[in-house]
């Protein structure tokens, strides 16, 4: 495994309208290791506005994304294959 983090490792909130932020409750959801218990990271929880911030996020992205060509999404997707095979050791540790 590498020395330096990756962003899994630093993953504490919600990814909200192209921002990390930490969830609106003070409740902190623990991520073990299945295998051994050992805690991985702690996921700030979110709430009711947290997930109306999220979905209207998601409802003003969605409009971009249907006059997006098909040629321009397939090109993103590919993209999205090649960083996928390219740091698959990475991900897969």
């Amino acid at each position: 495994m590498s020395d330096r983090p990756t962003p899994w490792q630093n993953f504490t909130g919600q990814y909200i309208a192209g921002a990390w932020r930490s969830g609106s409750t003070r409740k902190v959801l623990e991520n073990r290791n299945p295998y051994d218990n050992a805690l991985l990271t702690e996921l700030s929880l979110g709430d009711v506005s947290d997930l109306d911030d999220a979905y209207q996020a998601a409802a003003t992205a969605q409009k971009a994304w249907a006059q997006t060509l098909p040629n321009e999404r397939s090109a993103l997707f590919m993209r999205a294959v090649s960083v996928l095979e390219a740091r698959h050791e990475e991900i897969v540790d």
